[in-house]
């Protein structure tokens, strides 16, 4: 039995092998904007795909960083042709220099889904980690509602002897 990739298209249990390729464009790294243009192409299961990258980063401050990516993926397949697209932005507070917030937002154009993910991250000393993190994604179809949240607690701690 294979799986859905979506409603109208299935694909098969077998063996696949993808070969891609990637052209990009990136500006100087170590400056407060960033940019970065991508195009991918190559196969996706037993068709193709071609996927057009937009990123954007501005780091305001050694405390504030922000940033939006826009993707485009153009998929071929056996079964029927089909185009998504994917946006999201990032916003990064340091706190301080053990203490960070993260918002990430993405929306997925072809299954009209917003995902949030909010974190705080606590670094008590080096290779330790306390996290809260909450999730949640949201259906903007015909009807708005929520469709899954978890707020999820983690403390990775390291024990030096």
């Amino acid at each position: 039995q294979g799986f859905r990739l979506r409603p109208d298209i299935t694909i098969n249990p077998r063996s696949y092998s993808f070969s891609t390729m990637t052209v990009q464009l990136n500006t100087f790294g170590r400056r407060p904007a960033r940019a970065r243009i991508g195009y991918t192409t190559g196969g996706f299961w037993d068709g193709t795909r071609d996927t057009l990258g937009l990123n954007a980063n501005y780091r305001i401050n050694k405390h504030f960083d922000i940033s939006g990516s826009y993707d485009v993926n153009w998929v071929d397949l056996p079964s029927g042709k089909f185009t998504t697209h994917l946006v999201s932005s990032r916003i990064q507070l340091a706190l301080r220099t053990d203490v960070i917030l993260m918002a990430l937002l993405q929306y997925n154009h072809e299954t009209q889904q917003l995902a949030s993910n909010f974190r705080f991250n606590w670094i008590p000393k080096p290779g330790s980690d306390f996290f809260v993190i909450y999730n949640e994604l949201d259906e903007w179809g015909q009807v708005f509602g929520v469709k899954n949240r978890s707020l999820s607690v983690k403390l990775n701690y390291l024990f030096a002897f």
